[in-house]
């Protein structure tokens, strides 16, 4: 055979070989399994019932379109939803799919009645397990870390083989990143991270296998957490520490693991006055973290990421690497930097580009396809049994201007942020599709550092008029005076200026001078009587709105058996009556009754005609009662108040303890006021301003959360770092979810304002610097 004939069928073979491999390598992918039957068939493996979810469940404007599996266990029904790598922009989801399929199912959990578009499916579900949770499989998470995923499902579903470990036979100590950073990259599903603290559990060996020991000790559990920050927080500063990671071995649950880890970090690194921490949705809300203390503040938007080759890579954060991450050559005890990133030569095309449309078709045309997790949650968990609050600590004696330059405010940012305008555009586009999804508003949104106010023209005029009658050279008449009870060198006086705009309060004695409020007369035909919707103090405004919004809330979870016929209100405190003449004006055929410990406002309130809060003469007048508020107690044959307005300073400006003390609120206040019913309020208003002042809303906070499940706060739009008003709003109705649909805080803001045709901008002053306590 001649060297060119055996030339010709060495290459005649080689092709064959190529061929064959090509053929093989094609017939291997064909038969690669769907992720769909990856997952249902490793359900199989494990003894796992499932069912593929063929009823609708979720609302029409959340587009489902991948399988989700339902596996109910005794006390949980789940959805596993499927999500296979996009290989085409057509399998692309919408970048809220997941998050506002979270949101809805924390939407169905907290739901203790169904309305009768959402029974059917949903209630049939809800009927037959106590909750419902959520769990969002990606594909390329599956593949990367699936012994992690593997185990978490074990744990979760509570089936399969895997340990169930107690705390209370582990010991709870500090150790170092070297025995920490393995554990966490072995069985985190996030890895390892830089911490300043590392903390581990321990359990007594005893045979039991595992590479991670101390001694004839086993290492079962990690968490580590952050430096001290100082954070400023509303109107109070707190020693914050971030719990940074917590994970149990992944083939095993440590039941109470958590808790001993916080409280053992807590004991040897106090004072810590709260812990900040953030939850992965794709597995579910943080619900479960509540129950051991920690609170939601904040949902972050969902993340934006790209998918290629089966490897998950980032275009926002810190640590990203344009090429992947290759952890062969990294020690055990070593944090694996770096996340994939995307090429070069990409990211120099993204710079180019302005809109999200041409961003996604540049990548799209590299063969990167976008996917989305369903947000982060943010939770805190506020120590009530603090070593004394920040402002009271050895630091006091630092000036105002010093202490405030040291806070870091609490604020949350509202997107990812990036210097490349093509990825800076999707983003964008991510943050207006989960702006207007109404199942996925978010916490952010309520923690605003400033609040946009619409107001009305009329309201706006209000308050540019009533402030153009003050200043030098004001003309005022006397329209009334009495002596005060209070003082005997001081008087009660009612004065009128231009405009019809009149104030109530007192002159002489020992206080000099304090203005109770100011209220506008107005003509009418047959003579003048008061503008009972005007009020031009931004204070007031704010309580009337956290009201009407708190009223609206519970209407989400009406209780037939306890609420009023007609609404009825307490104010402990008239001053000038705006308030109460503002809130029976709105509210027809309600009834209020208000308590003033000056005999000479009340004098003055009969004889001015201050409890007339209506044009119409036949409007039934305020109750308003002599007396000191402290001792006041609603007889037996009064009926419940729905509402309890506080607003009590003493001659120093400063609210007398007794009124915040736990067992006032509780055996007064709820068990009286209120006839311990659940969906009764307070809305309480508070002066801001100084480190004495604002330790003590910290404390009347404390003592508010001892007796009622939701407490929150907001400071008036008016108010600034050098003082101002925090209105609390106090309820027993339901613990407050911000992030569902009926019960969102801001849904019930616009509903209040559409319901009660205020002129003032309900919305922005019910979340302004809102802090959920």
């Amino acid at each position: 055979m001649t060297m060119r004939v055996k030339w010709i069928a060495l290459r005649f073979i080689t092709l064959l070989l190529a061929f064959d491999l090509l053929l093989a390598f094609s017939v291997s992918e064909s038969k690669r399994p769907s992720f769909f039957r990856t997952v249902t068939g490793w359900l199989d493996e494990e003894h796992i019932a499932w069912q593929q979810l063929t009823e609708k469940v979720f609302p029409r404007d959340i587009t489902v379109r991948n399988p989700i599996l339902k596996v109910t266990t005794p006390s949980t029904l789940y959805y596993l939803h499927i999500l296979q790598s996009p290989t085409s922009a057509n399998g692309c989801l919408s970048p809220t799919c997941t998050r506002d399929m979270t949101n809805y199912v924390q939407y169905l959990n907290a739901q203790s009645e169904l309305t009768i578009e959402q029974q059917s499916a949903a209630a049939q579900d809800i009927a037959t397990a106590t909750k419902v949770s959520i769990i969002h499989l990606h594909e390329d998470v599956w593949y990367s870390k699936t012994d992690i995923v593997q185990c978490r499902l074990r744990t979760r579903l509570g089936v399969g083989s895997y340990r169930r470990i107690y705390a209370r036979k582990t010991k709870a100590k500090r150790i170092d990143a070297g025995t920490a950073i393995p554990f966490l990259q072995k069985h985190h599903l996030w890895s390892a991270t830089k911490a300043r603290y590392y903390y581990g559990l321990f359990l007594p060996s005893k045979g039991n296998s595992g590479d991670n020991r101390e001694g004839d000790e086993e290492l079962v559990a990690v968490a580590t957490f952050s430096t001290k920050r100082k954070i400023l927080r509303g109107t109070r500063v707190t020693r914050s520490h971030e719990l940074i990671r917590f994970c149990s071995r992944a083939d095993g649950v440590v039941i109470g693991g958590i808790t001993k880890l916080i409280r053992t970090f807590i004991k040897e690194q106090e004072p810590v006055d709260d812990i900040v921490t953030v939850v992965d949705r794709d597995w579910g809300p943080g619900d479960g973290w509540h129950a051991i203390g920690f609170e939601t503040i904040h949902v972050s938007a969902p993340l934006f990421m790209v998918v290629k080759d089966g490897i998950r890579r980032h275009l926002v954060g810190a640590g990203i690497k344009n090429k992947d991450v290759q952890s062969s050559g990294s020690k055990s005890n070593e944090i694996s930097t770096g996340r994939p990133g995307i090429d070069e030569h990409v990211l120099e095309e993204l710079a180019s580009l302005t809109t999200h449309e041409e961003a996604l078709h540049c990548l799209e045309q590299n063969e990167y396809y976008p996917v989305y997790d369903a947000g982060v949650e943010r939770l805190v968990m506020a120590l009530s049994d603090t070593q004394g609050s920040a402002a009271s600590s050895d630091e006091t004696s630092m000036e105002d201007s010093e202490w405030q330059a040291e806070f870091v405010p609490a604020t949350y940012a509202a997107t990812y942020r990036t210097h490349n305008s093509g990825i800076s555009a999707i983003l964008g586009h991510v943050m207006a599709h989960t702006a207007s999804s109404l199942y996925g508003r978010y916490l952010s949104e309520l923690l605003t550092e400033g609040a946009t106010v619409n107001d009305s023209d009329k309201a706006k005029a209000d308050v540019d008029a009533w402030k153009a009658t003050g200043g030098v050279g004001k003309s005022e008449t006397l329209v009334y005076k009495a002596q005060s009870s209070l003082d005997p060198h001081a008087l009660v006086e009612v004065k009128e200026r231009l405009g019809g705009w009149c104030t109530l309060g007192i002159v002489g004695g020992s206080t000099k001078s304090i203005r109770h409020g100011n209220f506008k007369m107005v003509e009418v035909e047959g003579g003048r009587c008061i503008d009972s919707s005007v009020m031009a103090y931004e204070y007031l405004r704010s309580m009337a709105a956290m009201a009407l919004v708190g009223l609206e809330y519970r209407q989400a979870h009406p209780d037939d058996d306890s609420v009023n016929a007609n609404l009825s209100c307490l104010y402990l405190g008239y001053g000038a009556g705006s308030l109460s003449r503002f809130m029976a004006n709105l509210i027809p055929n309600s009834k209020h009754v208000a308590i003033e410990l000056d005999e000479g406002v009340v004098s003055a309130a009969h004889q001015c005609r201050l409890l007339e809060h209506s044009l119409s003469s036949d409007s039934e007048p305020i109750e308003l009662l002599v007396g000191d508020a402290l001792h006041y107690h609603r007889s037996a044959n009064r009926d419940p108040f729905d509402i309890v307005f506080v607003d009590i300073f003493d001659d120093e400006n400063i609210l007398p303890k007794e009124f915040y003390s736990a067992e006032y609120l509780d055996n007064v206040v709820y068990q009286n006021y209120l006839d311990g019913r659940s969906d009764g309020m307070v809305v309480h208003n508070f002066h801001t301003n100084g480190k004495a002042r604002s330790a003590q809303l910290a404390d009347a906070i404390k003592s508010y959360r001892s007796v009622f499940s939701t407490t929150l706060t907001v400071e008036s739009v008016d108010s600034r770092h050098t003082g101002g008003n925090t209105i609390l709003l106090a309820t027993n109705n339901r613990r407050l979810d911000a992030s569902s649909e009926t019960l969102s805080w801001r849904l019930a803001g616009m509903m209040a304002q559409q319901c009660s045709g205020v002129n003032f901008d309900v919305v922005a002053r019910t979340t302004h610097k809102l802090w959920l306590s």
